[in-house]
This record gives C-alpha cells, sequence and structure tokens, in this order.
C-alpha cells in the first residue's frame, strides 16, 4: 500500500538513507552494518536507479545523461560510447542522442532514465514506480520495454509499485509489504 515505506526501503538499500539499525546485503557483500560501522557509499554499491520523477538533468543531452554515471566512474572513452549506445538502443531512444530532456515526452524521458540506470550497474537496477506518472497506453508499453530488458540484459532489477497488475505482469518474486512497513509475504 501507499505509505508503508517501499520508497524508504530502497533508499536505506541504495545508501541514501541512513538506517537507524541493521545490515544490508547487496549478494554478498555487506554495505550496511550499524553494529560493524560499515555504510558503503551510494555510488560505490553499483545500483542503477530510476525514479518516479524521471530524475534526468535538464541542462544535458541525452547522450550526456546517460554517460554521466559512467563519466563519474572514469571508464574510458571508447567503453562509454559503447555501453551508452547499446543502453540507448535498449530502451529504443537510438537517434535522439543530441535532444534535450524538454525536447522528449515523459515517457522517452523515463527511457532516458532507465538507459542510464543500464549503465550505472550489471547486477542491480532499481526501479521506483518508474511509471506512475505515464498515461495508461504508455504505462504498458514500459512495463513490456522494462521486461524486455530485464530478459536481454540478465541484470537483477527490484521494482517498487503499488500497482499490483504491473507487479504481477513484471516480476518472477513478489514481496507484499504490509502498512506497518513489514514483509508479510514473498513468493512466485
Amino acid at each position: 500500500p501507499s505509505g508503508c515505506g517501499k520508497t524508504t526501503l530502497i533508499r536505506a538499500l541504495c545508501g541514501l538513507i541512513k538506517p537507524e539499525k541493521g545490515n544490508i546485503y547487496i549478494n554478498d557483500q555487506l554495505v550496511f552494518s550499524d553494529e560493524k560501522r560499515i555504510n558503503v557509499a551510494p555510488e560505490r554499491r553499483g545500483i542503477g536507479v530510476v525514479f518516479q520523477d524521471y530524475a534526468v538533468w535538464p541542462h544535458l543531452s541525452v547522450w550526456d545523461n546517460v554517460c554521466y554515471p559512467m563519466k563519474k566512474h572514469k571508464v574510458p572513452k571508447e567503453e562509454i560510447a559503447k555501453r551508452a549506445a547499446y543502453a540507448l538502443e535498449q530502451v529504443r531512444m537510438t537517434g535522439y542522442e543530441k535532444h534535450m530532456p524538454a525536447q522528449l515526452s515523459g515517457g522517452q524521458q523515463q527511457r532516458v532514465a532507465i538507459a542510464r540506470s543500464l549503465v550505472s550497474s550489471d547486477e542491480l537496477i532499481v526501479l521506483d514506480e518508474p511509471i506512475t506518472n505515464l498515461d495508461a497506453k504508455l504505462r504498458e508499453e514500459m512495463i513490456l520495454e522494462i521486461q524486455m530488458i530485464q530478459q536481454n540484459i540478465g541484470t537483477t532489477i527490484i521494482y517498487i509499485t503499488h500497482d499490483q497488475e504491473a507487479a504481477l505482469q513484471l516480476c518472477d518474486r513478489i514481496a507484499i509489504m504490509q502498512p506497518d512497513g513489514q514483509i508479510c509475504q514473498i513468493g512466485s
């Protein structure tokens, strides 16, 4: 349900907020422990993130938006070009490299944000209600695109939503949270 802590959980996983207690593992790597005083910085957790509000930089072109995380991690230029082109191809945005976000529809901006997350991580991508702001037809298209991208690249995707239909259509494992934030059920 809305307000149960889905976004808070994701922000803790990504390192954007610091939990009061507990441990967070990504694969077998401990990235947070209050007891052991471990708190790996968000940029070192290897997570690609797409938020509900797209979060594309309005002053950067589509190409520069997608390349930004790789430049921050000092990826070699030829590798940046290869990975950015592949990511844009995966989200069907080839040909839009020079466009600015203001020239794009909401769905196109969201695809740019997804492409940026694809180049940010091979391990884990978190999508926090990425299609909520889109119209019904575009939501359906984006669910199919996210499904196709996941199948093509094989990356683990955590998809946060209160839309049960989208979750059932897209996910192969689902965790259900109660209003108090407790996980009450996990299954296929």
